[in-house]
């Protein structure tokens, strides 16, 4: 744990600044949604990844920190949620600010639902992050299976490979396997993976941009997803999971 006094500090600062952005929104005097809810939307979307990063430096002494696990490697599952965080955050709270900035009451302002197929996609995402923990950890307590050939800075536990340090950590890791036997070879699956989190969250953000640049109302709810987008989701995810638990059978 590296946490100092000015990471505290910019948490702080962090919630000042959300809160100064709702009460700007409320005190422009404009009496219909504009654009301007999606410049709100742009800095708080910058606010929260300044928070994303100024918390993982100060638990793991790197910018980057929070897509790093106990076995000091960058991985996959991490960057999903850190990924669909930011996109829900930003979304939600660029709704609300466009709202404010409409005269809205502030708990009126509020009243923005979210679809379910947006809370489906979250909902995987999450239950996938926790099965691929669950995985990893009887995998790296089994004592059995073949032996990685060394590679410089890393150690293994179990079936699993582990860097020694933090800081040797790189994005790589997301896309390669995670097993010993298997250390130095793409896993096709992440990048699979990573393709489709990619594709998905940046296609919801425009969706997102659209609805605040042509609001001409209160914003009441979020973009729908098509259902077959979960159904393509859920599949990836399996396959995903599939490939991990693969490993615990080699």
């Amino acid at each position: 744990m590296m946490w100092k006094w000015w990471h505290t500090a910019a948490v702080i600062v962090f919630i000042v600044l959300v809160a100064g952005l709702s009460a700007l929104a409320t005190q422009l005097g404009l009496t219909k949604s504009n654009h301007l809810g999606l410049w709100f939307m742009v800095v708080l979307g910058v606010l929260v990844l300044l928070l994303l990063v100024v918390v993982g430096w100060g638990i793991v002494g790197r910018p980057d920190g929070i897509l790093i696990d106990s076995r000091n490697r960058v991985t996959l599952s991490n960057f999903q949620l850190v990924v669909w965080t930011l996109v829900l955050v930003t979304a939600y709270g660029g709704a609300f600010l466009t709202n404010l900035l409409a005269g809205a009451d502030p708990v009126d302002a509020l009243n923005i639902s979210v679809p379910p197929e947006l809370w489906a996609v979250l909902g995987v995402s999450g239950a996938s992050y926790v099965t691929a923990k669950t995985i990893r950890a009887g995998q790296g307590k089994s004592t059995t299976g073949p032996q990685a050939a060394a590679v410089t800075g890393m150690t293994e536990k179990g079936r699993l490979i582990v860097r020694d340090d933090a800081a040797k950590a790189n994005w790589g890791d997301m896309f390669t396997s995670d097993l010993a036997s298997d250390a130095l070879h793409t896993d096709i699956s992440k990048v699979q993976m990573f393709s489709f989190t990619v594709l998905l969250a940046t296609g919801y953000t425009a969706a997102v941009v659209n609805l605040l640049v042509n609001a001409s109302s209160p914003v009441t709810q979020l973009p729908a997803l098509n259902s077959a987008v979960v159904i393509v989701l859920v599949v990836s995810h399996g396959g995903y999971l599939g490939r991990k638990a693969a490993g615990n059978l080699s």
